[in-house]
């Protein structure tokens, strides 16, 4: 059964760092400024007044451009046809200022549609990182990525039906995610974006240890697998459940099976003092919220202040919801 959140991200196709421990896209696209705009929104009568100043996309001045980005952050999707058909100009000037404008639209929506889903009391892990993902790229497709994660469900399924327990089961999931599938934790540069993003861990197979544990989760879930993830500081695990025990699993190091007395003593190692609900099922809310601290220590170190202030928001908006 997919939850309301997963059906609605799949029909659309389209860090307050407050107790917990950090893990750590992409950096090679321009940050944009915040968007404090709140002028009138376009009436109908006003679409002809839109497309007329839309051929001002090219315009060098910047008083004209900010005028144009007022104007059409104020009409919202009534500008956006007009923003597509500029963004194909022979012009480069207009396409560069269309193609710009219609990221600050998009981003502004996800803004809008991160904070809305942070301030529900529960919510699903899986459409939460989804829309995440959103916030770099507005346009993403999410339809692609949650079918490769049924294929994955799928494949689990098949291979397992001779199966006779769910811990059979749970490592017949571990062995063909980490070993046939290949997902691993990052050999590359440990805090950048790919690997917290959903989307781009499915395609490159490596990730943060939370981005892998959740990909286990979801496909988990799917073939009737009880599992949940602990927030150990700095390196999550997933339980399977048994009928009457449980295994731990280090997704981000092949799929290994951890006992509680070696991560006591891994905690021991790092001089980090017990707590009992590490060992505990997270909420997908407090997950969610990690994985967005994670994002404000990746975007922060790479100098991406709009998308930094939008994340604080979403924290601080769960925050109040809490």
């Amino acid at each position: 059964m997919k939850s309301q959140d997963q059906e609605a991200h799949e029909n659309a196709g389209s860090t307050h760092i407050k107790g917990v421990h950090n893990e750590q896209i992409s950096g090679a696209e321009v940050a944009l400024a915040p968007l404090l705009l709140e002028a009138k929104p376009v009436q109908g009568a006003d679409r002809e007044r839109l497309a007329a100043i839309a051929k001002l996309l090219g315009d060098e001045s910047v008083l004209v451009r900010d005028e144009l980005r007022r104007q059409f952050h104020a009409a919202g999707k009534i500008g956006r046809p007009l923003l597509e058909r500029a963004g194909r100009s022979h012009d480069a000037r207009t396409r560069g200022h269309a193609r710009t404008l219609l990221l600050e639209l998009g981003r502004a929506e996800v803004r809008r549609r991160l904070i809305s889903f942070a301030s529900r009391p529960t919510l699903d892990l899986e459409a939460g990182l989804i829309l995440l993902a959103r916030l770099q790229d507005p346009s993403l497709d999410a339809r692609p990525y949650l079918r490769t994660l049924d294929a994955f469900a799928d494949e689990v399924m098949r291979l397992s039906v001779d199966c006779g327990t769910e811990l059979e089961r749970a490592k017949i999931l571990t062995d063909y995610l980490s070993e046939t599938v290949g997902f691993n934790g990052t050999n590359a540069e440990y805090h950048h974006p790919d690997n917290v993003h959903l989307h781009r861990v499915i395609e490159t197979r490596s990730g943060l240890p939370l981005s892998l544990c959740a990909i286990y989760l979801f496909v988990a879930r799917r073939v009737g697998l009880r599992a949940s993830i602990l927030p150990l500081p700095g390196h999550v695990m997933l339980r399977i459940y048994g009928l009457r025990r449980s295994r731990i699993i280090d997704c981000f190091h092949g799929g290994r099976v951890r006992s509680q007395g070696a991560l006591m003593a891994y905690l021991a190692n790092h001089d980090i003092c017990f707590e009992p609900n590490w060992f505990r099922a997270a909420s997908d809310k407090s997950l969610f919220l990690r994985q967005v601290n994670n994002l404000v220590q990746t975007y922060s170190e790479r100098g991406f202040p709009s998308e930094v202030e939008t994340l604080l928001e979403v924290l601080e908006t769960a925050d109040r919801s809490d």
